[in-house]
């Protein structure tokens, strides 16, 4: 899955199903055709009892944050996912394969953290209701544990 961030750069998640991981590089197009990494993740293993996960990252690349969130999703009532990041703007997951990803550049402050302040994901099913919210506290939903614990 590809999404893009800003500032000429993408998110990659690269897929491994044989060895159960999913994993995020960023990357930029240069000279319109090499792609050059940015930076990514080691790697998450892929969990059938996670029925929602909540992950992200950062860096800071010249003058902008790039942020993002990825995770897992196997429940088959989730039909949309909606990040609100903590300056307000809500913007929709890209859902493939039972794994998501959504992504943003925006311009660092001085001093600007890289951890999620109030950022929260959203899990609807197809009429609109709210299924699930998660958050820096809460990061994953299991079908092995009670849902509403």
């Amino acid at each position: 899955m590809r999404t893009k961030m800003g500032q000429g750069y993408e998110l990659l998640q690269i897929v491994d199903r044989e060895h159960g991981m999913y994993h995020q590089l960023n990357v930029k197009r240069s000279f319109g055709f090499l792609w050059s990494n940015q930076g990514g993740s080691v790697g998450m293993p892929i969990d059938s009892e996670v029925l929602l996960s909540f992950q992200g990252g950062g860096a800071i690349i010249g003058k902008y944050l790039h942020s993002f969130y990825v995770g897992q999703l196997n429940d088959p009532q989730i039909s949309s996912l909606q990040i609100r990041w903590s300056d307000g703007v809500e913007q929709e997951a890209g859902i493939k394969d039972g794994l998501y990803q959504v992504a943003r550049v925006i311009r660092s402050k001085k001093n600007e953290e890289l951890r999620s302040r109030d950022d929260k994901l959203f899990a609807y099913d197809a009429k609109g209701q709210l299924l699930y919210e998660l958050d820096r506290d809460r990061r994953e939903i299991r079908s092995d544990l009670d849902k509403n614990a």
